[in-house]
Protein backbone atom coordinates (compact mmCIF):
# COMPACT_ATOMS: atom_id res chain seq x y z
CA UNK A 1 0.00 0.00 0.00
CA UNK A 2 1.14 3.50 -0.74
CA UNK A 3 1.04 6.16 1.97
CA UNK A 4 1.94 9.79 2.30
CA UNK A 5 3.48 10.68 5.65
CA UNK A 6 3.33 14.21 7.02
CA UNK A 7 3.93 15.84 10.39
CA UNK A 8 1.71 18.28 12.21
CA UNK A 9 3.31 20.62 14.74
CA UNK A 10 5.69 23.55 14.96
CA UNK A 11 9.04 23.33 13.20
CA UNK A 12 8.36 19.96 11.62
CA UNK A 13 10.08 20.54 8.26
CA UNK A 14 13.51 19.39 9.39
CA UNK A 15 11.92 16.69 11.52
CA UNK A 16 10.26 15.13 8.48
CA UNK A 17 13.62 14.87 6.76
CA UNK A 18 15.02 13.31 9.95
CA UNK A 19 12.25 10.69 9.99
CA UNK A 20 12.83 10.02 6.30
CA UNK A 21 16.56 9.54 6.88
CA UNK A 22 15.89 7.00 9.63
CA UNK A 23 13.43 5.12 7.42
CA UNK A 24 15.88 5.08 4.52
CA UNK A 25 18.59 3.67 6.79
CA UNK A 26 16.46 0.62 7.64
CA UNK A 27 17.31 -2.34 5.36
CA UNK A 28 13.71 -3.60 5.21
CA UNK A 29 12.52 -0.20 3.92
CA UNK A 30 15.30 0.42 1.39
CA UNK A 31 13.76 1.67 -1.86
CA UNK A 32 10.35 2.11 -0.22
CA UNK A 33 10.74 5.70 1.02
CA UNK A 34 10.89 8.84 -1.09
CA UNK A 35 10.96 12.52 -0.19
CA UNK A 36 8.27 14.69 -1.76
CA UNK A 37 9.77 18.16 -1.92
CA UNK A 38 8.21 21.56 -2.50
CA UNK A 39 9.94 24.14 -4.64
CA UNK A 40 12.19 26.33 -2.49
CA UNK A 41 10.92 29.77 -1.68
CA UNK A 42 13.04 32.73 -2.79
CA UNK A 43 16.05 33.02 -0.50
CA UNK A 44 15.73 29.48 0.83
CA UNK A 45 18.81 27.26 0.97
CA UNK A 46 17.12 24.40 -0.88
CA UNK A 47 13.92 22.42 -1.29
CA UNK A 48 11.65 21.68 1.67
CA UNK A 49 10.42 18.16 2.38
CA UNK A 50 6.65 18.42 2.13
CA UNK A 51 5.84 14.78 2.86
CA UNK A 52 7.27 11.31 2.61
CA UNK A 53 6.03 8.71 0.17
CA UNK A 54 6.05 5.25 1.72
CA UNK A 55 5.36 1.85 0.15
CA UNK A 56 4.38 -0.76 2.75
CA UNK A 57 3.57 -3.94 0.86
CA UNK A 58 3.49 -6.51 3.67
CA UNK A 59 3.69 -7.17 7.42
CA UNK A 60 7.51 -7.02 7.41
CA UNK A 61 7.38 -3.49 6.02
CA UNK A 62 4.74 -2.47 8.57
CA UNK A 63 6.84 -3.86 11.43
CA UNK A 64 9.96 -2.10 10.16
CA UNK A 65 8.08 1.18 9.83
CA UNK A 66 6.64 0.78 13.34
CA UNK A 67 10.06 0.07 14.86
CA UNK A 68 11.61 3.14 13.24
CA UNK A 69 8.61 5.31 14.13
CA UNK A 70 8.79 4.38 17.83
CA UNK A 71 12.52 5.10 17.97
CA UNK A 72 12.06 8.40 16.17
CA UNK A 73 9.03 9.57 18.19
CA UNK A 74 10.53 8.89 21.62
CA UNK A 75 13.52 11.04 20.67
CA UNK A 76 11.31 14.09 19.97
CA UNK A 77 11.05 16.72 22.67
CA UNK A 78 7.88 18.39 21.55
CA UNK A 79 4.42 17.22 20.60
CA UNK A 80 4.27 16.01 17.01
CA UNK A 81 1.44 14.31 15.18
CA UNK A 82 2.45 11.83 12.48
CA UNK A 83 -0.24 11.57 9.81
CA UNK A 84 -0.42 8.77 7.25
CA UNK A 85 -2.81 8.90 4.33
CA UNK A 86 -3.34 5.82 2.24
CA UNK A 87 -3.13 6.95 -1.39
CA UNK A 88 -5.81 4.72 -2.96
CA UNK A 89 -8.56 4.96 -0.32
CA UNK A 90 -7.65 8.31 1.30
CA UNK A 91 -7.95 6.61 4.73
CA UNK A 92 -6.10 8.65 7.36
CA UNK A 93 -4.19 7.25 10.34
CA UNK A 94 -2.34 9.23 12.99
CA UNK A 95 -0.25 8.93 16.14
CA UNK A 96 0.98 11.68 18.45
CA UNK A 97 4.34 11.80 20.23
CA UNK A 98 2.73 13.14 23.39
CA UNK A 99 0.76 9.92 23.93
CA UNK A 100 1.71 8.62 27.38
CA UNK A 101 2.98 5.32 26.06
CA UNK A 102 4.42 6.04 22.62
CA UNK A 103 5.29 2.40 21.97
CA UNK A 104 1.71 1.26 22.70
CA UNK A 105 0.30 4.09 20.55
CA UNK A 106 2.49 3.05 17.60
CA UNK A 107 1.56 -0.64 18.11
CA UNK A 108 -2.09 0.41 17.92
CA UNK A 109 -1.37 2.42 14.75
CA UNK A 110 0.38 -0.59 13.15
CA UNK A 111 -2.57 -2.83 14.06
CA UNK A 112 -4.98 -0.37 12.43
CA UNK A 113 -2.80 -0.19 9.30
CA UNK A 114 -2.57 -3.99 9.10
CA UNK A 115 -6.34 -4.38 9.54
CA UNK A 116 -6.95 -1.78 6.84
CA UNK A 117 -4.66 -3.63 4.43
CA UNK A 118 -6.61 -6.86 5.03
CA UNK A 119 -10.03 -5.20 4.80
CA UNK A 120 -9.11 -3.06 1.77
CA UNK A 121 -6.40 -4.89 -0.18
CA UNK A 122 -6.37 -2.36 -2.99
CA UNK A 123 -6.14 -3.05 -6.70
CA UNK A 124 -4.63 -6.33 -7.90
CA UNK A 125 -1.16 -6.01 -9.42
CA UNK A 126 -0.91 -6.15 -13.22
CA UNK A 127 0.38 -9.37 -14.65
Amino acid sequence: MEYSVSLIGQGTTDMLRSLGDMLLDHDELYGRVRYVEAQPTPGAMGPIVQELYLLLADQDHLQAFGAVLVTWLVSRRRKIKVRLERKDTKAVFAVTSADRDTEAAVRDLMARLAADQVDNPGPAPDG
